[in-house]
């Protein structure tokens, strides 16, 4: 059966807890459903964060913010070092890399997220907040049903064996997400040695630069 639907989510997860009731509604007046609405939505971007899940994997152009005219720096300007700095799409829940592979930093000024480069007009490989359950694999839905099952373990069984291990199961399959797109067929760019460079050579090869992957789960 196909699970398409939050309350669908909350369900397995109370169910990996050994809880033998489920819930009818996300929103219903019971213990378990609060449990699972105080951690979801938080569970769900971290475990998406963790891994560059495909069905959440999305490209775009980013709005031009402010640029870099001369070398005195000031408030508003991209960070130093970077001429350009760019607004990051709405739904962007963590950059993965630049079409160039060049390198880039982020920064939150006015509560609007920003990226900034010496690229002029980047295309921007992010991770978005896939919030649609209908789209998800089976490999997604069940890192983020064992991370929420792990959450809630505690306040409903009081078990935190059974807590390490639901955060367990969760994390290996984050980890095999990530080692599924490392083996994906990618363009290769290594740096040009110094001494090569140092003889005249041009540098038409470039460092390839990828913002890192969100954290693994933990509960503390």
């Amino acid at each position: 059966m196909k699970i398409n639907s939050d309350v669908g989510v909350f369900n397995l997860a109370l169910n990996a807890v050994g809880e033998k009731a489920n819930v009818s509604s996300p929103t219903e007046n019971t213990r378990r459903a609060e449990e699972c609405r105080l951690w979801y939505e938080l569970v769900r971007d971290q475990v998406i964060e963790a891994a560059p899940w495909s069905e959440a994997t999305r490209h775009g152009r980013l709005a031009l913010s402010s640029e870099q005219t001369d070398d005195t720096w000031a408030v508003g300007d991209p960070s130093p070092g970077y001429s350009h700095a760019f607004a990051l799409p709405a739904d962007c829940l963590r950059p993965q890399y630049l079409k160039d592979f060049k390198p880039f930093e982020l920064t939150t000024e006015s509560g609007v997220k920003l990226l900034h480069c010496n690229t002029e007009l980047p295309v921007l490989r992010y991770t978005a907040a896939q919030k649609d359950v209908a789209l998800w694999s089976n490999n997604l839905l069940m890192a983020i049903v064992y991370g929420l099952a792990g959450h809630i373990a505690q306040p409903l069984s009081g078990k935190r064996t059974l807590t390490n291990a639901l955060i367990g199961r969760a994390n290996d399959m984050i980890l095999a997400a990530r080692v599924n797109s490392a083996n994906q067929p990618q363009q290769t760019y290594d740096a040009l040695p110094d001494w090569i460079a140092a003889r005249g050579y041009r540098n038409t090869i470039q460092q390839q630069f990828f913002y890192p992957m969100g954290s693994l789960l933990h509960v503390s």
